[in-house]
């Protein structure tokens, strides 16, 4: 870094008065400049930019040389109108950018680079796909200390920046870069979102409603076999359309489409195509995987929370990795923890990417709704499903009050969406977006002192990012932070937020409910929740909890545990205990009677996936404990 600051300490006293050639000594060039902009101005260390302007030339890739300070940097991509360079992982502060065209002209910018701050899933390695290991362990998120890295928006028109193809035209699906008819590559013009593993490009022709997405799988560089696919689970329209799609290394049905829970791959009308391919790209002259397709979409908000790759585990075996040895889906891939999303209009593509509140390894005492609703709110109406499952209607009926308690006429002429784990009920107001969840297995008393519920919620097409902690404790008001920035505080923004205790349609015993309400802007939203497991443990700090009037006592050691570690001891326990494992659906997996003299050890079977569990222990046939137990591989 004290390279870069020097260099650029050189470079603002060379523009005051040198010439062109003296400034850009490593090309041979005109003292010709062109006018750039520099898009975005301000952006995260690692990612990719754009040098702007519609004098830049259609040349030969091995003519240009773009530098950051002087250091040379790679070209991703070159066309008639842009140049995308990427920015180095330590290139924090003020630099000067600049490309120059050998015999051709030069153009010179600014732009201003956030650190890349790696400070979330810190035990994840990077580098390292395989799908037991890249998502990391839960983690503890109580302490409302969780602060994602979000990327600058990006725009740009249809087809991207250059070319004279119209936007339709720019793309061939094969799993490569095509080289296209007027001399361009495909993908150039476009900025790729810089992934953990993956560069993905998205493109938008509005003319046909056609969106195309190109995967650069950088890591896959290993031979599949024909039961391997790459995965993409996302929602168009602001939520109208919900796609799960899957680009397969089978030549004989490539792309699998299913479209509102309907499998629509021979339906023409909607499937453009998919294809892998394995070749060079932009980013890495190795050859390695891509995966490309193309479906036709409703404009508005795309959300992609999930994508899937699959992988090779070193050392191979055979030819390959069985992605899928039981058709069952998931096996052998890996997960790209970026959030990606974009806006489809008229004028183009709008583009981000952000890291989640609600981590891919899940939140320790909590368990993550794997249906994320999606949906649309303007006025006085918000639209939405949850996953493939069906739309909902509700207009606002003036009658929300945020206390944590369903009562039927909060809610009269509103349906809820059945989530596995509960049931999500919302309004949106004149601005006010109200959302109660009725959080049907958490029906253990929780630890009042550190129990939350977590949402991971997007509006306003997706420029909002919220993280909203509701805590159990009534004496504490929910944290909300907005884009990065804590709003708690803010009562502009953050209207009232309640957790509670009670009954409700779905479930008649008491069980817990989390309520809120901000002022949101309207648009295509999106929404993903974690919420107390059936013991209502929220944090590995936490104590335990009895479902009956009784302090809890003792402690669980090794927590988190695995089999590696011999058996878990629960001290402070005297008598005949009668003990439960119990997983987070609420069912009894393993049992066993034990005495305790001081302290309970038990064997847990080695056979018992990893997981969040809940130990419940009753003793001498009167007194109830419930403990968490983390089992890691």
């Amino acid at each position: 870094m004290k390279r870069f600051h020097l260099r650029l300490a050189l470079l603002k006293a060379l523009l005051v008065g040198a010439s062109a050639t003296t400034l850009f000594g490593q090309c041979d060039t005109t003292i010709r400049r062109i006018p750039v902009t520099v898009a975005p101005s301000s952006v995260r260390a690692g990612t990719v930019i754009q040098l702007l302007g519609d004098g830049i030339p259609q040349v030969a890739p091995l003519r240009i040389q773009a530098f950051i300070d002087g250091e040379p940097t790679p070209i991703i991509n070159a066309t008639r109108g842009a140049v995308s360079i990427r920015i180095p992982n330590d290139a924090a502060g003020e630099h000067t950018v600049w490309f120059c065209i050998d015999d051709g002209p030069t153009a010179v910018g600014t732009i201003t680079v956030r650190a890349a701050q790696r400070e979330l899933d810190t035990a994840i390695d990077r580098t390292d796909p395989d799908p037991r290991t890249n998502t990391g362990p839960r983690q503890d998120l109580s302490d409302v200390n969780r602060r994602p890295i979000r990327d600058d928006v990006r725009t740009y028109p249809g087809g991207g920046h250059g070319g004279t193809l119209p936007c339709t035209e720019r793309h061939i699906i094969d799993g490569t870069f095509s080289t296209l008819s007027d001399g361009t590559r495909e993908w150039s013009g476009i900025p790729p979102m810089i992934g953990r593993f993956s560069h993905m490009y998205l493109d938008y022709c509005h003319t046909d409603s056609a969106m195309y997405l190109a995967n650069d799988w950088l890591i896959g560089t290993g031979i599949y076999r024909d039961n391997c696919y790459n995965l993409f689970d996302f929602t168009t329209g602001n939520g109208k359309e919900h796609w799960r799609i899957k680009v397969t290394h089978d030549t004989v049905r490539p792309v699998i489409v299913v479209l509102n829970g309907v499998d629509v791959t021979d339906d023409s009308t909607r499937v453009i195509g998919g294809r892998f391919g394995i070749g060079m790209s932009p980013s890495d002259t190795t050859p390695h995987t891509i995966y490309e397709f193309g479906v036709r979409v409703t404009a508005g908000l795309f959300m992609l929370p999930n994508g899937s790759d699959p992988v090779e585990y070193r050392p191979a075996t055979g030819v390959g990795l069985d992605c899928d040895q039981s058709i069952v889906e998931g096996y052998g891939n890996v997960q790209e923890p970026w959030i990606r999303s974009a806006t489809f209009g008229s004028d183009g593509v709008s583009v981000r990417q952000d890291e989640r509140y609600i981590p891919t390894g899940g939140v320790v005492g909590l368990e993550t709704e794997p249906r994320i609703a999606s949906g649309d709110v303007r006025g006085d109406t918000i639209v939405y499903r949850s996953g493939d499952g069906p739309r909902v209607t509700n207009i606002c009926n003036g009658r929300g009050v945020v206390d944590g308690i369903l009562t039927p006429e909060e809610w009269i002429g509103h349906r809820p969406i059945n989530g596995v784990y509960s049931d999500l009920y919302a309004q949106y107001c004149g601005g006010r977006l109200q959302v109660l969840n009725d959080w049907v297995l958490a029906d253990a008393m929780p630890d009042n002192a550190s129990c939350y519920n977590l949402f991971d919620l997007f509006t306003g097409s997706g420029a909002e990012h919220w993280g909203i902690w509701v805590f159990q404790d009534r004496s504490r008001k929910p944290r909300v932070f907005r884009n990065d920035v804590e709003v708690t505080d803010d009562t502009t923004i953050v209207k009232a937020g309640k957790a509670g205790w009670g009954t409700s349609p779905r479930l008649a015993r008491e069980h817990a409910m989390y309520e809120f309400e901000i002022v949101a802007m309207e648009g295509g939203f999106s929404l993903q929740y974690a919420d107390p497991g059936p013991a209502s443990f929220c944090s590995l700090t936490s104590g335990a909890n009895s479902d009956t009037t009784h302090d809890a006592i003792g402690i669980v050691q090794p927590q988190p545990w695995n089999p590696s570690m011999g058996p878990v001891t629960i001290t402070g326990i005297t008598g005949t205990c009668n003990v439960d494992l119990v997983d987070l659906r609420g069912s009894s997996i393993y049992a066993t009677t034990l005495d305790a003299h001081g302290a309970l050890v038990l064997d847990v079977p080695t056979t018992i996936a990893s997981g969040h569990y809940t130990l419940r222990i009753r003793i001498d046939g009167k007194r109830v404990q419930q403990y968490p137990l983390i089992i890691h591989p």
